[in-house]
């Protein structure tokens, strides 16, 4: 008896020692589960950085999108504004030719006037495009790869529609002159 009872004894002594033994495995195991959620902590602050940073880029580029449509809204003015002009010259070639023949000469320096302002506005309207362009660029100054790439393909589209714009207003420019040297000349 006295046997059993010290066997017992030291196997509860064993016991014990196990159980010491897997508290301290289960402390250390919370420790570095600590450390763990302290870096997820560190991450999510991270990424909530990242996310920040990209809502600023997202309004950076809605107001670029706005600048964008305010220059379509401009072209769309001068466009209207030329249509406007080249039927107010027509007309007044048409009055000038019915009351007199002598006023072709001036009429002749009115159109070489309207060409030459016309392609000094051109220039200026190419120059102040390329000044706003440059602007929007160095205010964007993000630095992330993707949207490097993406704000370069926005400004090559801009800079695309932009010359075939001015290009169709030299067309249609050049073509209305022709038309009113036409008109002269009958």
């Amino acid at each position: 008896m006295v046997l059993l009872l010290g066997g017992l004894t030291a196997i509860a002594v064993w016991m014990g020692k196990l159980f010491d033994a897997v508290d301290k495995r289960f402390d250390a195991v919370d420790k570095r589960f600590d450390a763990v959620d302290k870096r997820f902590d560190a991450v999510d602050q991270r990424f909530e950085a990242v996310d920040q940073r990209f809502e600023a880029v997202d309004q950076r580029f809605e107001a670029v999108d706005q600048r964008f449509e305010a220059v379509d809204k401009r072209f769309d003015g001068m466009q209207s504004s030329m249509d406007r002009r080249f039927n107010e010259v027509r007309e007044e070639i048409a009055l000038v030719r019915t009351e007199s023949r002598e006023a072709h000469a001036a009429i002749g320096e009115n159109i070489k006037d309207i060409e030459r302002r016309l392609g000094e506005n051109m220039k200026d309207v190419e120059r102040r495009l390329g000044e706003n362009i440059r602007g929007v660029e160095r205010q964007i100054g993000v630095r992330f790869d993707d949207m490097q790439g993406f704000m370069a393909a926005r400004v090559e589209d801009f800079r695309d529609v932009t010359a075939a714009r001015i290009d169709d207003l030299k067309h249609v420019t050049a073509a209305r002159i022709d038309d009113l040297k036409d008109v002269l000349a009958n």
